[in-house]
């Protein structure tokens, strides 16, 4: 090859070198998709730490990112008086209430009632906002019946910390009663009044309602004396009770009651109230009954179901047919000797003169 053809075989080489360098300074390229890696100086040496996920991790718990970091953040610690009690696992939590007393002044208080847990044996309480002093817990059955107490309680910063709360034991204190009541006939009774106290006497009456033939009482005693009562309906009284039982009420005694005189005006009634105040019990409960009544009707014909035998006053009331207005005439008859035995008739003449000044007055309220 001639000196002159080398030059221009490197010429041209040359030449294309510079196009090809100035064509990759006018492309322009595409930038990645992810973030430029850090600079040397930027990276740690010390272990990545690790992020728990989040369906093994306690719920409390909640995961966040700060600046690129993972940081667990610990729940609040628990704040104010907070407490467990155990019980017997046939007692409800809902019959118990905690009371926090302030012990500086005795007046100033919070009730709260035990709320349920899992575990049928346990019930928990949180007393919230309770300020720097020396507190008292108290359990308390059905709202008034203190079963335990616990003083001395010192609250600092919003926060209680006595193992004493931990588990505040009631079980052996408190007793339930299931209690089946049936007609005469067997079936389930409807619904009734119950009264109850201890057989000893040591405590007042107190009520409960029988609904669909059964009643849950709850007592301080193992041993009760009851009483079930229900218009028309002779009282039932027990003493000794113990445990869940079955009682049967009986009917009262029937009594049919004839009233002589003229047929009522149109829109006018009457109802019958046979009452004997004797039958009442000294030391018995206020729910006693002493009384029997009817519906108003227009019928001049009663029929009652007394609690007892008895001496019974006479009540005629004499009303509106819309219950808007009532006379009643009290002492109409003589009283009514009622006798525990079937099939009695008694037919009563009132004052026809008493009768007529009621009537004539209800005759005005129209």
């Amino acid at each position: 090859m001639t000196r002159k053809s080398v030059v221009g075989l490197v010429l041209a080489l040359a030449l294309l070198c510079l196009l090809w360098l100035r064509r990759s300074d006018t492309v322009e390229t595409a930038a990645p998709l992810i973030a430029p890696g850090p600079t040397p100086s930027d990276v740690s040496h010390e272990p990545a730490e690790t992020i728990p996920s989040q369906l093994a991790a306690p719920r409390a718990e909640v995961v966040t990112g700060a600046g690129g970091s993972a940081e667990r953040m610990a729940p609040a610690p628990d704040v104010g008086v907070l407490g467990v009690v155990r019980h017997d696992a046939d007692v409800l939590a809902s019959d118990l209430k905690i009371v926090l007393v302030d012990e500086r002044a005795s007046s100033t208080w919070k009730s709260v009632p035990l709320a349920a847990t899992e575990d049928p044996e346990r019930g928990q309480f949180t007393f919230a906002d309770v300020a720097t002093g020396t507190y008292a817990v108290r359990v308390l059955l059905d709202r008034d019946k203190e079963l335990v107490e616990i003083g001395g309680i010192e609250v600092d910063g919003g926060r209680a910390d006595d193992p004493r709360l931990a588990e505040i034991d009631v079980r052996g204190l408190v007793h339930v009663f299931e209690f089946e009541v049936f007609d005469e006939l067997g079936a389930p009774f409807g619904r009734a009044n119950l009264a109850f106290r201890p057989s000893d006497g040591s405590a007042t009456w107190k009520s409960a309602l029988v609904e669909r033939g059964r009643a849950r009482v709850v007592a301080t005693r193992p041993e009760l004396e009851v009483v079930l009562e229900q218009f028309d309906y002779r009282p039932l009284q027990e003493s000794n009770v113990r445990g869940s039982q079955r009682f049967f009420m009986q009917r009262g005694i029937r009594v049919e009651v004839e009233v002589a005189g003229e047929p009522l005006p149109d829109g006018t009634r009457c109802r019958m109230v046979l009452n004997a105040p004797e039958l009442r019990r000294d030391g018995g409960p206020s729910s006693w009954p002493t009384s029997a009544s009817t519906k108003a009707q227009t019928e001049p014909r009663f029929v009652l179901f007394v609690p007892a035998a008895a001496r019974y006053s006479v009540t005629l009331e004499y009303s509106l047919a819309d219950g808007s207005q009532s006379a009643p005439l009290f002492d109409a008859v003589e009283p009514l000797d009622v006798r525990d035995v079937e099939g009695q008739v008694f037919r009563i003449t009132p004052d026809p003169k008493a009768v007529a000044d009621r009537l004539e007055y209800l005759g005005r309220q129209r």
